[in-house]
Formats: C-alpha cells, sequence, structure tokens
C-alpha cells in the first residue's frame, strides 16, 4: 500500500507543472502541450508514452495518465478505508498488541456466524453472511474460504448439528451454576 501511495506521488511531483496547468484551465501553453509534431517536449515523457506524432501531441497521453491517476488514488484511498474499518486493530486499542485468534475449529466459527446472522443481531439484520464472515475473518485473523460448504456439512451432522453452539451454552450455564453455589 506505501508502495503505491510513494508512485502516486512520486507521479504527480514529476509533472506537478503540467498538472496545475492543466487544472488551471491555463491556455497559454497549448501550443507547446497540444501541437501535433511538436520538435520538443516539454515535460518529461517516459519513453513509449508518445507513440504516434502523426496522431498524439507531446500531452495528450500524459493527461490521460493523470486523469487515470486521479480515479486510481480515489480507488486506493477508498479501499484503504474499508480496511481501515475492518482491522481489528480499530475495534479496541486494548487488543492493539494482542490481536484475538480464532482457536476452535472453522466449523465452529461458522456456526457462530450462522447463528447471529439468524438472530439479527447486525444491522437489524440487513446483512448477509458474506459480510459477517469478511468481519470475522478480519477480526480473528482466520480465512473461511468454504463458509457456505461448511455450513451445508453441519447441516448434515448426525445428532447435535450445533455442537458448538450448545457446548457454549452449557459452559455459560455450568459457570453461573457454580457462581451460585460459592
Amino acid at each position: 500500500m506505501n508502495k503505491e501511495i510513494r508512485k502516486i506521488n512520486k507521479f504527480y511531483r514529476k509533472h506537478r507543472e503540467f498538472i496545475y496547468y492543466m487544472n488551471r484551465k491555463l491556455v497559454d501553453r497549448d501550443d507547446r502541450y497540444f501541437m501535433r509534431k511538436a520538435e520538443t517536449i516539454p515535460v518529461k515523457i517516459k519513453k513509449g508514452h508518445y507513440r504516434n506524432m502523426g496522431f498524439s501531441t507531446p500531452c495528450d497521453v500524459l493527461w490521460a495518465r493523470t486523469k487515470a491517476m486521479d480515479l486510481y488514488t480515489k480507488f486506493i484511498e477508498k479501499e484503504y478505508s474499508v480496511l481501515k474499518r475492518q482491522s481489528p486493530h480499530h475495534v479496541s486499542p486494548s487488543i492493539e498488541n494482542k490481536p484475538l485468534r480464532w482457536t476452535a475449529s472453522k466449523a465452529s466459527l461458522t456456526e457462530l456466524i450462522y447463528a447471529l446472522h439468524e438472530g439479527k443481531v447486525f444491522n437489524y439484520g440487513n446483512v448477509d453472511i458474506q459480510e459477517i464472515t469478511s468481519l470475522f475473518e478480519a477480526f480473528f485473523d482466520v480465512r473461511l474460504p468454504h463458509i457456505y460448504r461448511t455450513y451445508a456439512a453441519i447441516k448434515s451432522r448426525k445428532g447435535a448439528r450445533a455442537r458448538f453452539l450448545e457446548e457454549l451454552v452449557f459452559r455459560l450455564s455450568q459457570k453461573m451454576d457454580n457462581e451460585d453455589v460459592v
């Protein structure tokens, strides 16, 4: 990510004079920037970016690259903000040095995700399984590439199908019972 940002910044620094000229909608250098068969190229352009002197001008390809770079910059910023929101380090500062890792089975996590989805506990139920899965993957640093297949396997179990959830309920009830005795 930082490498991409450095490349973007380098591009903008290298062509700042031309970008300033174009963004300000100036016209005094158009004869140098946008004349076909110009004898001198007024900006530094990599070899191969200015191909057809009978059709292209010295800076039309550069301007196209600049506009593409603007779009790419917006894309990078958007993706970075999404990753930042999904990062477990931004959930709670107390876990910054000790990220939580899921150490039970992936099938157990799948049970939990489906139970929470069916309980409509996120966004009043207006969220799909894949969104919840992505959040849990980021938060617990685990990959669940086959969540639907794992859920199908859980459904086909004989006997108690929601074993993990039943075990959680049992352990919590047992803890409460033990605390009542003391």
